[in-house]
């Protein structure tokens, strides 16, 4: 794990990608549908589901490139303190709740079955990641680097246009299955960003471009397998490309996306918990019928009040930063 490189855009990119996460997750509300009536609402959550999980994934393999060598103890050792324990922990914690208030939450129980096989109540991203750090490097070394790389490929390609496994949920096949095709895109891009980021600074045209299709048609990435698959793109290469301008201004936003990146996982991880708390109380103050400024207003405070508590409670305290996987600040 050694000759890393920093990548300050891909640390911007996770945090706006963390913030669409808890956006995306303002549309859920228990027993009440505020997607279907509304335009706005419908467009603005198609629009981020059709790409943000998928950059992550793409992030983590471009990041897995970035190691001189991840078949070792050390990787994985350093998987398991940076996922394994915070999911273990989470789960753990998540669980008392949802039996004391489990007519509260969206998801009613967090079982010992469930989190071991099925990624838990609310964390199936952190579960599908480690599984997939762990098979990977192995993958690597017997087969991608035995110039067998395309054919690795096509064959997640082909697997997931033919929908093999789509309904396989232990271990979250499915979503392996899915996931492992941007996160081996993102493992081959390493080898050609250089060229390609140069050749943003010649001409933004097509990336323009891209940004427009995205904002045109990317809600409408789950009509067809294929669509679902390539859609995905278009968000991807729209933000990849707004955090290499915002790299450059080292303004106030770049400060706010950055903390949020280094962070992201622990923005992930407790989200759930300030989703719950603000859904039942917005609920009760903010009729129905007013949906997007309930979706706005339970957007705001979660953000804030996760920002606020990584930042001074998290970061400060090295038993939660490590639990949570933030940035540990004294």
């Amino acid at each position: 794990m050694e000759n890393k490189k920093y990548y300050e855009e891909l640390t911007i990119l996770k945090g706006i990608a963390i913030i669409l996460v808890v956006l995306g997750h303002s549309f859920s509300f228990t027993g009440f549908n505020i997607l279907d009536n509304n335009i706005l609402n419908r467009y603005i959550h198609d629009s981020i589901y059709s790409f943000h999980m998928p950059l992550f994934f793409m992030i983590a393999g471009f990041l897995t490139n970035n190691y001189k060598e991840n078949l070792n103890k050390k990787f994985y050792v350093s998987k398991i303190k940076r996922l394994l324990i915070p999911y273990i922990f989470i789960n753990i914690v998540d669980a008392i709740p949802r039996h004391l208030f489990n007519s509260l939450v969206n998801n009613k129980s967090n079982s010992i079955e469930r989190i071991i096989f099925y990624s838990g109540a609310a964390t199936w991203f952190v579960y599908t990641l480690f599984l997939l750090f762990l098979i990977f490097p192995i993958i690597e070394k017997y087969i991608i680097k035995k110039d067998k790389y395309y054919l690795f490929g096509l064959g997640l390609f082909l697997l997931n246009i033919f929908e093999i496994g789509s309904n396989i949920k232990i271990f979250t096949v499915d979503r392996l299955i899915y996931m492992s095709f941007y996160f081996y895109i993102g493992y081959l891009l390493k080898n050609y960003y250089e060229k390609i980021s140069d050749s943003i600074k010649k001409s933004n045209v097509i990336y323009i471009i891209i940004i427009i299709l995205f904002a045109l048609y990317g809600n409408f990435y789950n009509k067809f397998i294929l669509t679902k698959m390539v859609f995905p793109f278009l968000g991807i290469i729209s933000f990849w490309y707004i955090s290499l301008k915002i790299k450059n201004t080292k303004n106030s936003i770049y400060n706010f996306l950055t903390f949020c990146g280094e962070n992201s996982l622990s923005f992930y991880l407790l989200e759930v918990f300030c989703g719950t708390v603000y859904r039942v109380v917005l609920i009760k103050i903010i009729p129905i019928e007013y949906n997007f400024l309930l979706v706005s207003s339970f957007f705001s405070l979660k953000l804030i009040s996760l920002v606020i508590g990584i930042r001074y409670i998290v970061c400060k305290n090295k038993y939660f930063s490590f639990l949570l996987g933030a940035k540990y600040k004294k």
